[in-house]
């Protein structure tokens, strides 16, 4: 059985914020099965106040090019690589010297909005579901496109790497066209490079078993932004 956490986003335009937070700490979000029931608190109608295990350890002011990161991966100690909205470069920035060391161009202007560093592979999707592949061991690093069966109307914006199952994991903000009760969280299997068409998670859009009003509308839940597994437990986060 996982755990599911569901919880609301505190954007920092123009600014990365490192911080620690107790993973048990307050949702009562549950995947079984597969199958996960959104709540009434993560459906939108209250926001909750922020943990107090959460402490802010340093924050980086990034320059004016990075004002509107929309996606953002860990490489190691020192450096994450980012993603820019509609610009298709990759931005991998070093903590240690408060600089981006290193640009990387993959692709003409899109709407870019996840990102995931798999080893020496950075992995970038599209809004319309579009994945790229760059190998950062190669001199000259050109973009594969791996297409998938996710389309501008599911607005993809959530990519991470699930380790512990070899996958990338996709999360769509507008949910399945033609499906009001659910939104999918789809895989992308790294072994094989290939999109798997079912998904691997369901969200459940209704709160009735939370002891709120049902709710069918897609409109009216949860909006995935971003997703990633914790390393330790293997949960999964959305935002």
């Amino acid at each position: 059985m996982k755990t599911l956490k569901i919880v609301s986003m505190i954007a920092a335009v123009g600014a990365v914020v490192f911080f620690w937070n107790d993973i048990r700490a307050g949702v009562n979000n549950l995947a079984s099965n597969n199958n996960i029931q959104m709540s009434a608190a993560a459906s939108g109608a209250k926001n909750e106040p922020a943990s107090g295990a959460v402490s802010v350890k340093q924050v980086w002011k990034l320059p004016e090019e990075l004002l509107e990161i929309s996606g953002l991966s860990v490489i190691d100690n020192e450096r994450f690589a980012c993603v820019q909205d509609e610009m298709g470069t990759v931005y991998i920035y070093n903590t240690n010297t408060s600089t981006v060391e290193k640009k990387i161009p993959f692709a003409n202007p899109g709407d870019f909005e996840g990102i995931a560093v798999v080893d020496k592979t950075i992995w970038v999707v599209r809004a319309d579901g579009l994945l790229f592949e760059l190998d950062t061991d190669k001199k000259d690093i050109v973009a594969k496109e791996h297409k998938t069966s996710l389309t501008a109307k599911h607005n993809v914006e959530g990519l991470c790497y699930d380790e512990a199952n070899q996958r990338l994991l996709l999360a769509s903000k507008d949910g399945d066209p033609g499906d009001s009760g659910t939104k999918g969280i789809y895989a992308f299997d790294l072994a094989q490079k290939k999109f798997i068409a079912e998904p691997v998670y369901n969200i459940r859009m209704s709160s009735d078993a939370a002891g709120g009003e049902k709710k069918k509308s897609k409109k009216q839940g949860v909006k995935p932004s971003a997703i990633a597994v914790h390393p330790g437990s293997g949960e999964l986060y959305i935002t």
